[in-house]
């Protein structure tokens, strides 16, 4: 009895939540979803015009940023792509350098997320976690090779409120 007693006790102390009950963090590289393109530009201020994209069937709203493009961008990102719904930010891709994927390839980056939100899903290299309004998803991304040959593999983290991920899974 004292056991089962001492076991229920443990298991409500905030330092013995399971791992799944964590929510996600809902911010990357001082990008916060829910936040607006002007805070955005404020984080990053542009170098030249962002090009806006409109998906179809009213979609998401989506801007490319890359290190030519933003002035104080970390030294550690190739790219970032935003998406924006109602003017507010609900999907968000960081892309990360070659040096910065040798140093945290996907395998490590699936490890520290899963120290914090417990096992991911997996859907072939796609590694993901869901709380109740946040997708996280980690995979690698493809991008031109430097010599203009093929592609590079990188690191990549997205963030993404919940109902992006239903309405990508459906396309």
């Amino acid at each position: 009895m004292a056991r089962t007693t001492l076991l229920a006790v443990l298991i409500l102390l905030p330092g013995f939540a399971r791992a799944s009950d964590v929510p996600i963090k809902r911010e990357l590289h001082h990008v916060k979803l829910g936040c607006t393109l002007g805070r955005v530009r404020k984080t990053f201020p542009p170098t030249k015009e962002w090009i806006k994209v409109r998906e179809p069937n009213g979609g998401l709203v989506r801007i490319d940023i890359d290190r030519e493009s933003a002035r104080s961008f970390s030294p550690d990102v190739e790219k970032m792509q935003l998406g924006f719904h109602w003017g507010l930010l609900a999907y968000l891709k960081v892309i990360y350098t070659k040096a910065h994927t040798k140093e945290r390839p996907i395998d490590k980056v699936v490890t520290e997320y899963a120290v914090d939100y417990g096992e991911p899903r997996r859907d072939g290299e796609m590694y993901f976690w869901k709380d109740g309004s946040t997708v996280l998803r980690v995979s690698e991304a493809e991008l031109p090779a430097a010599k203009g040959k093929g592609v590079e593999l990188r690191t990549a983290i997205e963030v993404m409120n919940r109902s992006v991920f239903v309405r990508k899974a459906d396309q």
